[in-house]
């Protein structure tokens, strides 16, 4: 079955960094099929209702400076070309964006350097419904195999935490090394178990204490001594509903990590 990646561009400063989030996931699978498209926001910095492609027609509110970061970007790297296509017909308003992404297996998206645009994060976590990958804003591959080579789970038990996984599986089953990290917590947990056995995964297990600092902290710290260069984890929600979880995990992970994070609500 083929595995079809949405790669949502926003801003200039990082359409590089999702288009190469885009192609370092795509390199790792045989079956793979990648659609870009944009995000885009009116003058006041209010989230626009409706996805714009990028494409060879020059729509109004598409923004310039990202087709023409995608042509150069594709120009640079033939071997993505035919595989990492702009979406020829977009949805037009975030309800049929939202609909329309449940075509696709995964989203990709850089973390946001302005902060209107922490609008997307919200609108991927909770409208589309569908596990991300996300890299930070100014990211790129060290070389070409820099991406779900160790990964590393960050399990909390969490419902999110289970879908990031099974969304996770198509990297996980490429992986040369799986860790699992244990954060104040006793044994493995059952279900992540289960999910990796029955795909004939192995994997080694961490166990690590928070000791009083940031739990997100503890995850980096584990994750860049193991030599990991992706996190799977759950999205943390202060009230396990629409909002972020202020100032914790989540935000943490997504502002001061440096490593590409796949998670899911």
């Amino acid at each position: 079955m083929t595995h079809r990646i949405l790669a949502i561009l926003d801003e200039p400063q990082t359409a590089p960094s999702c288009l190469a989030a885009a192609g370092a996931a795509a390199s790792c699978l045989s079956d793979i099929e990648v659609e870009v498209a944009q995000f885009s926001f009116d003058a006041a910095g209010a989230r626009h209702p409706a996805l714009v492609a990028a494409g060879e027609l020059e729509m109004p509110d598409a923004h310039p400076d990202l087709q023409q970061i995608y042509r150069t970007w594709i120009n640079g790297h033939p071997e993505y070309r035919g595989l990492v296509e702009w979406m020829a017909h977009p949805p037009q308003d975030e309800e049929s964006a939202a609909a329309a992404a449940q075509y696709f297996q995964t989203l990709v998206l850089a973390y946001p350097l302005d902060l209107p645009s922490a609008d997307i994060l919200h609108a991927v976590l909770f409208r589309m419904a569908r596990p991300f990958i996300l890299v930070p804003s100014l990211w790129a591959p060290h070389d070409n195999h820099a991406f779900g080579r160790h990964v590393m789970i960050a399990w909390n038990g969490s419902g999110g935490c289970q879908r990031a996984v099974h969304g996770a599986l198509p990297w996980l089953r490429s992986a040369s090394r799986i860790s699992i990290l244990m954060v104040d917590s006793g044994r493995v947990a059952h279900e992540i178990e289960l999910i990796l056995r029955e795909n004939g995964l192995r994997y080694e297990v961490h166990q690590a204490h928070a000791l009083g600092c940031d739990r997100a902290e503890r995850i980096l710290e584990e994750a860049y001594g193991i030599g990991a260069d992706l996190i799977v984890l759950g999205a943390y929600t202060s009230d396990g509903d629409k909002s972020w979880d202020q100032g914790g995990t989540t935000r943490h992970m997504f502002s001061e990590g440096a490593l590409p994070l796949l998670m899911a609500h």
